[in-house]
């Protein structure tokens, strides 16, 4: 037991010197709390003095010059407490990338019980030397100090009129919605960051689908960019093995399949105007058109050979506007991986986002397994491994149950969500999770708020719900289009959608977005149209006149 107590406390002297080497917002929470001798490891403590004296002269933290700064001191040290340094500097060396995304405030609620406990300790063992020695009045005195630590709040009291919060507000107000934003955790790449906005800490993001439309894949795609975008995840399933997880990853990153087709047919970004021949642009790759007389699409290998997609307008500054998104295919040639391409690209993968150390799975057993046991993982995984996620896909909610009893079916859902959400802000991280919808969804064109199964109230507690939409043309087209149905941080349009292209069997849940145009932007297109030619007429006439 005292080894085990031992590694814990270990794991947690070492992920707070990390974050004082690292974080300079860390270290100006910590400075007047924090002091060397809280720290049990001689190299923890000597490293955590360093931290200390340089914030003192220089206000930030030492980041990359600790290394510079143990060289210069390395004489000064034993050779047992030299090589524990050294390998301690090298092994968090990946860590300076990922400073900007290093969660600050959990850790600083975990340094103020680190610090707290720690203190105590301390002052215990002096009021029991004091007591050994027969110095009553010195050990009455040391109690005053154990009352006032031991009674001090875990709860923060704000001043939210205090100079430097004031400060730190405008920033977060003029950079909201950016990447400089200090609430930033991770957003989709190009159009799909226009859709869904940025992901912040502390938010819990939903993904509401009828049966087998995909929703795992969509909360593994959630998870792929976290992990792009160096943060710690967490992936738990309750549905899947293992190694269906790591085969989607897998695939996800190397594009990888047994497949012995010489070619394979990807979906592309095609233009309404283009398969119905409205489109009269000069620019157009074709003379012919794709729809059959019934205006329906016909399978590819009875389309017309000479028919190729066009997207020449679409992203164009002036075109876009007349761009009208649709799906056709390419016959492209699937890549033929060995089992060294296919180690070389995993690799890349992990090293370029530190994905052997920040990508983390959990399994149970279906309806197994409560959110409060979920959480005291989540906290043995930090005190055990030091890994604090930033980022928890939980696939998925509906197969989570809660320990609180005299639950009917409705409250228990209830209470699930309303716990996640506490959660994600307990642990200052994003939980992207995935519900089901009701029956009568499965052949609805577009789910809204409404459509939402068994219990209402989850949309009080989520940030953000998105819904898959998938209609057989859909499905037939390799697409799927998502809606944003509940935002807690702004108005939504339901109507308003994002349309992914996939190939799911190659791994590829987004290879490809773009916004589709809603009835309301194509009036407004049909109107801008109208006023621009009638002023074209007007000059027209008024030149002839001259």
């Amino acid at each position: 037991m005292e080894i085990r107590v031992r590694k814990i406390d270990m794991v947690l002297e070492k992920a707070l010197v990390t974050a004082m080497i690292v974080s300079t917002t860390f270290m100006a929470k910590v400075f007047l709390k924090i002091k060397r001798e809280h720290f049990k490891s001689s190299y923890a403590g000597t490293l955590a003095g360093w931290c200390i004296d340089f914030y003192k002269q220089y206000k930030k933290a030492m980041n990359i010059h600790v290394r510079d700064i143990f060289n210069e001191r390395a004489n000064d040290l034993g050779d047992d407490e030299k090589k524990l340094i050294d390998t301690f500097l090298s092994d968090i060396s990946l860590e300076f990338a990922k400073e900007k995304h290093m969660n600050v405030d959990y850790l600083y609620t975990k340094a103020r019980e680190f610090i707290k406990k720690r203190t105590l300790e301390i002052l215990l063992e002096k009021v029991k030397t004091r007591m050994d020695n027969n110095e009553i009045d010195k050990a009455e005195k040391l109690m005053e100090k154990y009352q006032e630590v031991a009674y001090e709040s875990d709860v923060e009291v704000i001043n939210i009129f205090d100079k430097d919060r004031v400060l730190a507000g405008w920033d977060r107000i003029m950079n909201e919605g950016t990447n400089e934003d200090p609430d930033f955790l991770f957003a989709f790449p190009g159009v799909a960051r226009d859709f869904f906005g940025i992901f912040k800490r502390g938010w819990l993001i939903g993904i509401e689908a009828p049966m087998k439309r995909g929703k795992s894949f969509i909360l593994q795609e959630f998870a792929t960019q976290a992990v792009m975008n160096k943060l710690n995840v967490l992936f738990i399933t309750m549905e899947m093995h293992s190694n269906e997880i790591s085969n989607r990853i897998y695939k996800r990153i190397a594009s990888t399949i047994a497949s012995k087709q010489d070619k394979i047919l990807f979906p592309v970004f095609d233009c309404e105007l283009n398969q119905n021949g409205g489109c009269r642009r000069s620019e157009r790759t074709n003379k012919c058109i794709l729809l059959l007389p019934n205006k329906n699409k016909p399978i590819f290998e009875d389309a017309n050979p000479k028919y190729k997609s066009c997207s020449f307008c679409r992203g164009h500054e002036l075109l876009h506007k007349h761009y009208k998104p649709e799906v056709w295919f390419e016959l492209q040639i699937p890549r033929r991986h060995s089992i060294v391409d296919f180690k070389k690209a995993i690799t890349s993968f992990s090293r370029y986002s530190c994905g052997d150390e920040n990508f983390k799975v959990l399994m149970y057993p279906s309806m197994s397994t409560s959110v409060e046991q979920i959480k005291a993982d989540i906290g043995k995984l930090e005190l055990t491994k030091g890994f604090f996620p930033d980022v928890v896909v939980i696939d998925y909610a509906d197969l989570i149950t809660t320990e609180t009893k005299n639950f009917n079916r409705r409250d228990t859902i209830d209470e699930v969500w309303k716990k996640m959400k506490g959660i994600a802000l307990e642990k200052r991280c994003t939980i992207v999770t995935a519900t089901q919808s009701g029956r009568r969804t499965f052949n609805k064109q577009n789910q809204k708020a409404e459509d939402t199964f068994e219990d209402i109230r989850k949309l009080a507690h989520v940030d953000m719900m998105f819904a898959l939409n998938q209609m057989p043309q859909d499905r037939k087209d390799g697409s799927i289009r998502i809606a944003n149905i509940v935002s807690r941080w702004g108005e939504v349009d339901e109507e308003k959608q994002l349309r992914v292209l996939q190939f799911l069997f190659l791994g590829q849940t987004y290879l490809d977005a773009e916004i589709i145009p809603t009835p309301h932007d194509q009036e407004e297109d049909v109107l801008l149209d109208t006023k621009i030619e009638k002023r074209q007429r007007v000059h027209k006439n008024e030149r002839k006149n001259r």
